[in-house]
């Protein structure tokens, strides 16, 4: 660590309590959330591949100061500091940002301080370009377990004895991310059905990808081929071989706490029921199939399926 230590960027969190004292679980909270955030920055905002690491300092006698070391793996290229980047940081920390690290840690401490309804209105200056749900998410997170702890009185983030966050303070920086959903996206698949619906009522049949394994439930927007299977002319199987469907389904994206989900599946267009072609689909539309393996890794590859 001693080659590292002068380019150390230290922060604190001081906690305002009777005793000289923390949980367990208030102390793993606070550097986990510190942890993430710092990840979530490095990560997003500053482009960085190599992880900060996080180094923890023994606490002082007499106060709980938790004194919390931040190395930056990578020195931070200026040209991917965007103008964006750049208003966040001076809007979060007053600061800007060093080429070595400096002031990052003044980023983290500012963005723990700031409110739900501050950090919402600075991170549109980043939406939807750059994505720091789990940070929020970490923060919230991290003040929901303190005000739990009846014996925290506040908090500050300086060596003094100064504590600006109260506790009653807390609740307007435990609001998680807001929900964001995603543009809406096509895919042609080759699907098993698991699960049918046989009857006139927009009830979701369940279905396996053949190519990626994913399985997902999803409503048929093909009035066509319902017609057609209410009508008999596309009869399922009565043997233990599947019914296959090659269809265009569409599925919706949303962004919770960071993490992208699929949040609805819906089949637009059913083009071919096991052997039997229903209609044309259009061309160049391809299909996502598992590519052989190569040096050991599976990759996956859009391919023509034309026929």
């Amino acid at each position: 660590m001693s080659n590292e230590e002068n380019k150390i960027e230290r922060l604190c969190v001081h906690f305002d309590t009777k005793e000289h004292f923390i949980t367990l679980e208030d102390f793993v909270s606070t550097v986990s959330s510190i942890d993430i955030i710092a990840q979530n920055f490095s990560e997003n905002l500053l482009q960085s591949k190599g992880k900060i690491k996080v180094y923890i300092y023994p606490p002082e006698k007499g106060s709980f100061l938790l004194e919390i070391g931040l190395f930056i793996c990578t020195t931070i290229a200026a040209s991917v500091i965007t103008e964006e980047v750049k208003g966040f940081i001076k809007g979060t920390s007053g600061y800007e940002l060093g080429s070595g690290g400096e002031n990052f840690g003044k980023l983290i401490t500012g963005f723990l301080s700031k409110t739900s309804d501050e950090v919402n209105r600075i991170e549109s200056i980043l939406y939807p370009k750059y994505n720091i749900d789990e940070a929020i998410k970490a923060k919230a997170d991290l003040y929901n377990i303190l005000s739990k702890n009846k014996e925290i009185k506040g908090i500050g983030f300086s060596k003094e004895e100064k504590f600006p966050i109260k506790r009653t303070d807390f609740i307007h920086r435990m609001v998680p991310p807001t929900t964001k959903f995603l543009p809406v996206k096509e895919e042609l698949k080759e699907l098993i059905i698991v699960k049918s619906v046989n009857t006139d009522e927009n009830l979701q049949w369940d279905f396996k990808d053949v190519n990626t394994k994913e399985s997902f439930s999803a409503n048929i927007e093909d009035e066509e081929f319902n017609l057609m299977l209410l009508n008999g002319k596309c009869p399922l199987k009565k043997k233990s071989t599947p019914d296959i469907v090659l269809a265009l389904v569409e599925f919706r994206k949303k962004m919770e706490n960071g993490k992208e989900r699929k949040d609805a599946y819906i089949v637009k267009d059913v083009y071919k029921f096991n052997n039997k072609v229903l209609k044309t689909r259009p061309k160049g539309l391809r299909i996502n199939k598992p590519q052989k393996q190569t040096n050991g890794q599976m990759e996956l590859e859009l391919f023509n399926t034309e026929e």
